[in-house]
């Protein structure tokens, strides 16, 4: 007889029972973040049209993060790679954009000459 298995069918039940009341609030703020860089990315790139790209990339980011908070309500996708992989470009996004404004701005003029 094969063992019976039990799934949450939550990202957030699921991540509650492997990790608990810790672990939730973690990958919550991990989310919070992401989505508060992202917004941080928009307000610098919002109107400059050298970062039309980024701008629109970043409120794309956005939209897929409210699809799998959304959907993750209903499936067990607590391990699923993609937003790690979301957030990992909103972080590269960031990083991009301060480098090229210290730049712009001469902060880092020593390094670069």
């Amino acid at each position: 007889e094969a063992p019976e298995v039990l799934v949450a069918h939550s990202i957030y039940f699921h991540l509650l029972a492997d990790h608990g009341w810790i672990g939730l609030a973690l990958f919550l703020i991990v989310l919070y973040l992401t989505w508060k860089n992202l917004s941080e990315v928009i307000a610098i790139t919002e109107g400059k049209e050298e970062f039309v790209r980024q701008n629109m990339l970043a409120r794309m980011l956005q939209i897929s993060q409210i699809a799998y908070m959304t959907g993750g309500a209903f499936l067990s996708l607590s391990y699923f790679d993609l937003p790690w992989h979301m957030i990992a470009i909103a972080l590269l996004m960031r990083y991009q954009l301060s480098n090229r404004s210290l730049v712009r701005n001469g902060v880092l003029r020593r390094r670069i000459d």
